[in-house]
């Protein structure tokens, strides 16, 4: 079984409530029902402890990590505050410690009747400072259905986020 979803080539950090927060995209691009679809991120970094290079992990809490069904996009929030391990980070910073951003995403596939499993990761690079993802769904003409528009996965906004994350 797989889970045909498709990822948003590249995470931003964008305006979210009161401050920024780490944001990817996801859609399901086949006519599967994804229910109990649950998503993990773990942050990937190379730090110096004692004279010595070692990789470490940290979770990434989430705004919202589980949802009943798929079937519409989800954008995956990650709310960069005191709390997270991004907090005080610079663009520079993500490049200058090797961070990767690992996405984890297993839920269940009436279709194939099995749990299906997804994964991707960003690097610093694939990360974009102050964009927001535009909308990628609308009421059809009728206004009885929703139409999803998979062309407008990586689709981006430029937002203001102030001096937050900054390039340098």
């Amino acid at each position: 079984p797989q889970a045909f979803l498709k990822f948003s080539d590249n995470a931003i950090i964008a305006p979210y409530q009161e401050g920024i927060a780490f944001m990817l995209r996801m859609v399901p691009y086949k006519n599967n029902y994804l229910s109990n679809a649950e998503v993990k991120l773990m942050l990937a970094m190379s730090v110096e402890e004692d004279g010595k290079k070692m990789n470490k992990f940290f979770p990434l809490q989430l705004e919202l990590n589980k949802v009943n069904a798929l079937n519409l996009s989800w954008t995956i929030v990650h709310p960069v505050n005191e709390k997270s391990p991004l907090f005080g980070m610079t663009m520079a910073d993500l490049s200058a410690c090797s961070a990767e951003i690992m996405v984890f995403v297993e839920a269940f596939d009436d279709l194939f009747s099995n749990t299906v499993l997804a994964r991707t990761s960003y690097i610093g690079s694939e990360i974009i400072r102050g964009a927001k993802f535009a909308p990628m769904y609308h009421q059809s003409g009728t206004g009885d259905k929703t139409v999803l528009e998979l062309d407008k996965l990586n689709e981006l906004i430029p937002a203001d986020i102030g001096d937050a994350f900054p390039e340098k």
